[in-house]
């Protein structure tokens, strides 16, 4: 029974076409969720829980359409990185809270900062509200980067862990049978 191209080609383009429009369902669910948490203050439980879904429907779409591995890990990476943002302790920033102290080193703190491994984001609290993290406060780009390339470099670790256990264990059957 020989299979028609021409069926297969409109399969392609309506399963494209899917995969397209999870991405932009996904990425409107990330917008969504960031919306909420800092329009109206709700609570990270929510906005993490759209987030979750964007990834999911972006994973899903990724796979769907068979894209690099190398472009799936970069976006897990990068995905699992502003997902670390939520990890905000206070420490080891240190930065001046005001200049009416006496002595003038009470003027200086630990701050609140998001991310892990490395806080890519520090409490301003000269600008912004004290151990409060929004858009005005100090983002450290080279933080972030650093941060992607950890998760990167760990996506990519547990691939290759992966695909070895499977082979092995696809070498194993084959010998035994």
């Amino acid at each position: 029974m020989a299979s028609n191209p021409e069926n297969n080609n409109a399969i392609s383009i309506k399963l494209r076409a899917i995969a397209i429009g999870l991405m932009v369902i996904g990425l409107f669910l990330a917008l969504a969720g960031a919306w909420l948490m800092y329009a109206y203050e709700a609570s990270p439980f929510l906005a993490m829980t759209f987030f979750v879904f964007s990834v999911i429907l972006f994973i899903g779409a990724n796979l769907a359409l068979k894209t690099s591995p190398n472009v799936l890990t970069t976006f897990v990476a990068l995905c699992i990185t502003l997902l670390s943002f939520t990890y905000q302790p206070i420490g080891p920033v240190i930065k001046q809270y005001g200049t009416e102290c006496i002595p003038l080193k009470d003027c200086f703190a630990p701050v609140r900062g998001g991310g892990f491994p490395v806080q890519f984001v520090v409490d301003n609290p000269g600008v912004s509200i004290p151990d409060s993290l929004g858009i005005e406060d100090e983002l450290r780009i080279w933080a972030f980067v650093v941060d992607v390339i950890f998760y990167f470099v760990l996506g990519k670790l547990l691939y290759k862990f992966i695909r070895h256990y499977n082979a092995r264990k696809r070498n194993i059957s084959v010998n035994a049978g």
